[in-house]
Parts: C-alpha cells; sequence; structure tokens
C-alpha cells in the first residue's frame, strides 16, 4: 500500500510538472506571438505601436503599450495624435484541450485624447475586451464599449453602445464592430443612422488585402433621408499590382424634394503599381499631406507617380444604376492609360493618343421629360432618343473623342498634355 501510494504521488508530481512546464510554454509562446504581431504592423499604418512591456509569469502574464494615430490634418514631422491610447492586457495560460490561454484587455485613452473624451462626456471611456488563444495560434475576442453622451441646452450628442469581435489567424484578420444607433441634435440641425456594421476581413493583414464593408439601415438629416446604406471596399494583389473596388448602394433616398431607389455605382481600380502605392501612402501617413512635403519626400511622390504613368492603370465604372421619378438610369465608362515602355534611345516620352483609350454611355429608360428640354438636350448633342429614353454614350481612341456620333477635335488638349506628362517623366528619371 505505500508504495502504491508514493507511486501516485509520484505520478501526481510528473503530472503537475508537465502541466505547469506547457503552462510555462505556452506564456512564452503568446510573448512571441504577441511581440511578432506588433512588429509586423504594416509599414504604411497610420497606427503606431509604442512602450510594448510584457511581463512573463509562470501560469499569468500582464502588459501593456500604447497606441497613437497622429492627426492627418495637422502639418509637420511632430503631428499631435488624434488618437492616444494604452492598451493593458492579462493573460493566463494555464493550458487546456481547447486552447493555450485565455485573456482579457482594457483600451484606455490617455494624455489630450482622454483629456477630450472627459470634458466633452463627463466619463471615463473604455474598450474591454476578452477572448482566448487555440494551440494553432489562432487569437478570438470578443470587445464592448458603452455609450458615450453628451447634453447640453439644446445640444445632444450620443455614440454607441458598440459591441464587437476580431479574430487573427497568420495574416488573416477579420473584424467586425455594431451599433444600433449614433444620434446628433442642436438647435439647427441634426444626423441620426441606426444599426451601423462595420466588418473587415483581411486575407493579408499587412498589405490590407481584403474586403470591408459599412452599412447603415437608416440615415436621416433635415434635407435627407435614406435607407439601406452599403458601402463595400475590397482590394487584391496580382502579380505585384494592386487592384482596388469600391461599391456603394442605396436601397431608397429623398433628399431636395427628389426620390431615388436602387441606387448602385461600382468604382474600379486595376493594374496599380503596388510599390508606388505603398510609397505615396508612407508619405501621406508621415505628412498628413501633400502640400508641405520635405524634399525628399517630393522625390518619392514623383518617382512613386513617374511608376504608376510608366506601368498604365484601369479606371473603370462598370455599373452605374438607379431609379428615379423620372427614369431608370443606367451606364458604364472604361478609361485605360497603356503601359509605356522606352524607346531604343533617349528618355521616355508620352503619346496620350495612343496611350489613352476611353469609353463610355449612359441611357435613360421611361425618360419623363417636358418636350422642350427634351428637345435642347438632344439639339446640344448631349444625348440622342432612342426606342425608350435618351441615350448618350462617348469614345476615345487613337486621338478620336466621338460623343454621340459627333466628332470633337481635342488635339490641342492632347498636346498639352502630351508636354506636361512628358516634362514630368523625364524630371523623375
Amino acid at each position: 500500500m505505500k508504495k502504491i501510494i508514493i507511486s501516485a504521488v509520484l505520478i501526481a508530481l510528473v503530472g503537475l510538472g508537465a502541466w505547469s512546464g506547457a503552462g510555462f510554454y505556452a506564456g512564452f509562446q503568446v510573448e512571441k506571438s504577441l511581440l511578432a504581431f506588433l512588429e509586423q504592423l504594416p509599414e504604411r499604418s497610420p497606427m503606431r505601436v509604442l512602450d510594448v512591456k510584457h511581463k512573463r509569469g509562470l501560469m499569468v502574464s500582464t502588459g501593456e503599450f500604447t497606441i497613437r494615430y497622429a492627426n492627418p490634418q495637422a502639418h509637420g514631422e511632430k503631428r499631435p495624435d488624434l488618437v492616444a491610447a494604452v492598451m493593458h492586457y492579462e493573460v493566463d495560460h494555464h493550458v487546456s484541450w481547447s486552447h493555450s490561454a485565455v485573456f482579457t484587455w482594457q483600451l484606455k485613452p490617455i494624455d489630450a485624447f482622454e483629456q477630450k473624451i472627459k470634458t466633452l462626456f463627463s466619463t471615463d471611456f473604455q474598450v474591454v475586451g476578452q477572448g482566448n488563444i487555440d494551440w494553432h495560434d489562432v487569437l478570438t475576442s470578443d470587445f464592448s464599449a458603452p455609450t458615450l453622451r453628451y447634453e447640453q441646452g439644446g445640444d445632444m450628442l450620443a455614440l454607441g453602445p458598440w459591441q464587437g469581435d476580431m479574430l487573427k489567424d497568420g495574416l488573416v484578420f477579420n473584424f467586425i464592430v455594431q451599433s444600433p444607433e449614433i444620434d446628433i441634435k442642436s438647435q439647427d440641425t441634426f444626423l441620426n443612422v441606426k444599426n451601423i456594421t462595420f466588418d473587415v476581413n483581411l486575407v493579408d493583414r499587412l498589405n490590407g488585402l481584403g474586403v470591408s464593408k459599412l452599412t447603415f439601415d437608416d440615415l436621416s438629416f433635415p434635407t435627407t433621408k435614406a435607407q439601406g446604406l452599403t458601402f463595400i471596399a475590397s482590394s487584391a494583389l496580382d502579380q505585384g499590382y494592386l487592384n482596388l473596388e469600391i461599391e456603394k448602394q442605396i436601397k431608397k433616398a429623398d433628399f431636395a424634394g427628389q426620390s431615388v431607389t436602387n441606387f448602385d455605382v461600382v468604382f474600379v481600380l486595376k493594374h496599380l503599381n503596388q510599390q508606388s502605392i505603398n510609397a505615396l501612402s508612407l508619405v501621406l501617413n508621415e505628412a498628413g499631406n501633400f502640400d508641405n512635403l520635405t524634399s525628399e519626400q517630393q522625390k518619392t511622390v514623383q518617382t512613386a507617380t513617374r511608376r504608376l504613368i510608366q506601368d498604365g492603370f484601369v479606371v473603370s465604372i462598370p455599373k452605374l444604376q438607379a431609379e428615379t421619378e423620372r427614369g431608370i438610369i443606367e451606364g458604364d465608362a472604361v478609361f485605360e492609360l497603356a503601359a509605356q515602355v522606352a524607346g531604343p534611345s533617349g528618355p521616355l516620352s508620352f503619346d496620350a493618343a495612343k496611350q489613352i483609350k476611353a469609353n463610355g454611355q449612359l441611357t435613360v429608360a421611361r425618360l419623363i421629360l417636358p418636350p422642350e428640354y427634351e428637345g435642347l438636350v438632344q439639339m446640344l448633342g448631349l444625348a440622342t432618343r432612342t426606342d425608350n429614353g435618351l441615350k448618350s454614350q462617348f469614345s476615345l481612341v487613337d486621338g478620336k473623342l466621338m460623343i454621340n456620333g459627333r466628332n470633337i477635335d481635342v488635339n490641342m488638349q492632347l498636346q498639352r498634355l502630351n508636354q506636361a506628362v512628358t516634362a514630368f517623366l523625364v524630371k523623375g528619371e
């Protein structure tokens, strides 16, 4: 019996040691993953992470770091922070079958940002969350923030409450935040937004590639009411070139006595040199705008822009549609800048007639217009009559601009464009 007891104790001690060792290892891995994540913020990100302090314990680790976001409207190298906050966290790495660690965190405003919130809302604001890290290093967390409310005289501002979830899995980053209402009122005006959802799904968080979606159920202010607003932005890489797509949808909107339903427009940018876009974004984040650049920043902007022009790109509106009281609108357009190729000798040159192509059309079905207006539109060459409405179209090919079947002389404009772009290209070499 004595031997059995001793053996059981030894087994228990070994198990406890293994469990403690696993917890210590999990704590080490958590620290490694956290520091790597903070160091891997996109270079062109306007957000900075500073003063990282992590204290690893046997079963519980704690730490904090500061997040700062410079005011994009300010000038100079030392721009004031628009947002400044400190993140406190506690990680419990007692291991389990489902996860290697659980954690809680609090994000609190600091410095001038904290004082602004206290002054305006008379409260100590913070975002809190909790989550876990599984054995595949996948991090999930929920979070919430209370309502910020301001009332004085006839003025009122209410933001929130907010709730959300996030997930990090390698380069994948998903983020969703929701709020039932934003309400702003004053003696002169008001703004009310209901059921806001911001949903981000990135397949490559370092390059910001993926899909972001912002939706409002209802939006209203004195001159406008709208329902079912959706804004979608997506980005992807194709062999070193960036493709962007932005879509705006509105189920119904009433403004200035006019009504629009089923509004949908898509804007696309294709074949943008990724290195150039990254360089321009970095300069913009550093300087706030392109108005007051240093000589080095000006050189960077010029080189990046030159490469964009050299490689060519496509701008298009593949979809434009809306239903109005006067008719159904549909249209599309595309603008293509062909790649610039250096000749066998001499500097690069630009030939707008050869490199620029464009075409587009706009139709209005079941158009209801007074006869005198419709006649004026056709007389000015703005549109032509179809079986069920009016149609306007244009094309630019080989330097020849056609609008609704009419040839428009643009030689002088193209020559001026050639001179300006060529001078820029040569200057950037």
